[in-house]
């Protein structure tokens, strides 16, 4: 098939057409290839460099891929951010403290512009400022990420704009897309009774920002109640140190009548369940360990996540839970609650289904079959994999509802490697022999 270039004109529309000749502006320098972050030709046009890597560092060419340069010391090209005439390094030295130097694009000199100790990451150069992320590993309803502008000369640092998160909304923001500066304002994502809105602010202004409706998104959580939110800093045994904070959330039905008030029981047992699980944390931890300079406060989250269904009788709540001891990674879990609206109840797999446990096994064993065939995700070969799933499938195994079916899953390194995350495999409704009328 032929490929055909265009020069974009108003709006987006096609202007005219480019010859092969047209669209080439250089080439690569030879053993390098484009950086993992960023595209190529926009880089160049917008820099006046060529921004390459190999297989081990940076490398700057010319516009034209010309006179390739190794910049040995910069190994990790998807934190680099280009700008015209330089671009700018954040290094880690080891104790948690940031350098971010500027490099100059022709010359390779590197000057130190500023550092922090709060893991910066580096979002945007305009109009001679560098601006940077802030967030903690854990998120709070109190302090959300925070953007700050350098002067790209003087390295002089100031807040430029904030995100005030709301509860039962903090999984909602990403490392990229939720920030942007033009020439007079600071654009962020901005949540605000649950709903995810545009906030533009000038800069310069401390006013709050204005939000651009409608919102990008309104979450259904506003159709059920809202979300009541605790931050606890749990001390080590002897109380001298701050050991495990816990950031813990539940959804609060609205209502007075018994249904509701079994709802928000559920909740917020769970809710107290993880407080606990906190305190318990931090009674455990080796007191010696706690107050040495190898040590780094635990943390524990437990958000809610999405209404993964809803009708006017049924609702199915996802909630996330993180706990962070050290390492590559934290352990990741997760609930559902499903509930009848009318009732109250909680409602398990047995309460909505019919299915005897022999039929319900072979349907399901079966969809993780064909979903490890398609994807190779498993420990196991697809054989191996469908009879343990077809072992492990009764009334008892997790689920959860959305509007195309019922959901079975598997959380991290039970049958699959943690990046995976939650294999999981959705049976439709009318391969099912349900008890429950869903949709009305």
């Amino acid at each position: 098939d032929k490929k055909q270039a265009y020069k974009l004109g108003e709006e987006g529309k096609l202007k005219e057409e480019l010859t092969l000749a047209d669209t080439v502006y250089g080439k690569i320098p030879e053993g390098t290839k484009e950086l993992y972050r960023g595209m190529l030709p926009e880089l160049v046009e917008r820099t006046g460099y060529m921004p390459v890597q190999n297989d081990t560092c940076l490398v700057i060419a010319k516009a034209d891929g010309s006179k390739g340069e190794e910049v040995p010391e910069v190994t990790n090209t998807s934190a680099v951010l280009f700008d015209k005439d330089a671009f700018f390094v954040p290094f880690q030295d080891g104790s948690g403290n940031t350098q971010c130097y500027r490099y100059d694009a022709d010359t390779l000199e590197k000057t130190l512009l500023f550092e922090s100790s709060e893991n910066p990451e580096l979002m945007q150069v305009r109009d001679g400022y560098l601006y940077y992320q802030v967030r903690t590993m854990y998120q709070t309803v109190s302090e959300g990420p925070r953007f700050y502008k350098v002067d790209t000369k003087t390295g002089e640092t100031s807040l430029a704009a904030s995100l005030e998160l709301e509860p039962g909304t903090l999984r909602m923001q990403g490392s990229y897309g939720n920030f942007y500066v033009t020439e007079d304002a600071v654009y962020c994502l901005e949540i605000k009774d649950y709903g995810v809105y545009i906030g533009k602010k000038e800069i310069g202004s401390k006013n709050v920002p204005t939000l651009i409706k409608p919102a990008l998104y309104q979450s259904e959580i506003n159709e059920l109640g809202h979300v009541e939110a605790e931050r606890k800093e749990i001390p080590c045994s002897c109380g001298d140190t701050e050991a495990v904070e816990v950031y813990a959330e539940y959804l609060v039905f609205d209502g007075e009548d018994e249904a509701a008030k079994a709802m928000n029981r559920v909740m917020k047992e769970r809710y107290q369940s993880i407080i606990k699980y906190g305190e318990e944390m931090a009674s455990h931890l080796d007191e010696s360990w706690v107050h040495s300079a190898d040590f780094t406060i635990m943390t524990l989250t437990y958000q809610i996540g999405e209404i993964t269904y809803l009708d006017p009788r049924y609702a199915c709540i996802q909630t996330d839970g993180y706990e962070y001891s050290g390492g590559a990674h934290g352990t990741s879990f997760r609930d559902y609650f499903l509930f009848d609206r009318e009732t109250g109840a909680l409602l398990k797999l047995k309460d909505i289904i019919e299915n005897p446990v022999e039929e319900l096994q072979s349907i399901v064993s079966r969809a993780f079959r064909e979903l490890a065939e398609k994807r190779n995700f498993a420990f196991e070969s697809p054989e191996d994999l469908e009879h343990t799933v077809a072992d492990d499938v009764s009334y008892d195994s997790k689920f959860y509802l959305t509007p195309e079916g019922v959901v079975f899953y598997y959380s991290p390194y039970e049958i699959a490697p943690y990046a995976e995350g939650y294999p999981e495999v959705t049976i439709p409704f009318d391969e099912l022999k349900m008890k429950i009328e869903l949709g009305k």
